[in-house]
């Protein structure tokens, strides 16, 4: 064998060898880029069976605990009572809807426990104003019975030579706490059919 051709060999071989080398640099680098790039997830992609058993879940925990303090108001419970049932209820929920996606059951969910909480409040401008009722223009009364329902209604009466309302706060409670047990068991049933 002549000189130039063990040459050539050799050369070939070393370029063969390099373009085999830098192959695998080359897929190195996209195995790496894959182990560190995150997944892209599409907000149309179907969520895992165990993710949907999650969401499920945490729906029926917020649920039972929604539907405990219906219960309880339905029984009756005075402000001190309310209040500390709301603070439990309220750190089960929002744990609860934490951990879940977005849709119509965790609104229905969080608009519950919103009432709840408007309930509290109410309540609480009465005892801490020493007042029965609020005197709301009819425009803030409207705004109350599309919030909250017809129930709101109730609650309401005319005052003697003005354009204001009187919406007593006690009915006004009960009015909320029957609107929110309503969206709570509307919920239920919406997930009992899944």
């Amino acid at each position: 064998m002549s000189l130039l051709r063990l040459f050539v060999i050799f050369a070939f071989t070393v370029v063969i060898g390099f373009c085999d080398l830098a192959t695998a640099q080359s897929k190195e680098r996209q195995d790496n880029n894959l182990l560190t790039s995150p997944k892209k997830v599409s907000a149309t992609m179907p969520l895992s069976q165990a993710a949907e058993q999650d969401e499920k879940e945490n729906g029926r925990t917020a649920l039972k605990a929604l539907l405990g303090l219906a219960n309880a108001t339905a029984d009756g419970l005075n402000y001190r009572e309310f209040t500390a049932k709301l603070r439990e209820v309220e750190g089960i929920v929002d744990e609860a809807l934490r951990k879940m996606g977005s849709g119509p059951l965790r609104d229905e969910i969080a608009k519950s426990l919103q009432c709840y909480k408007d309930a509290r409040n109410y309540w609480r401008e009465k005892a801490e104003k020493q007042v029965s009722a609020l005197i709301l223009s009819e425009d803030e009364v409207q705004a109350l019975k599309k919030r909250y329902g017809a129930g709101v209604e109730s609650a309401v009466s005319s005052l003697p030579d003005s354009p204001k309302k009187q919406v007593a706060i006690e009915p006004l409670v009960k009015a909320i706490w029957e609107h929110a047990a309503s969206i709570v068991l509307q919920a239920e049933r919406k997930q009992q059919k899944q």
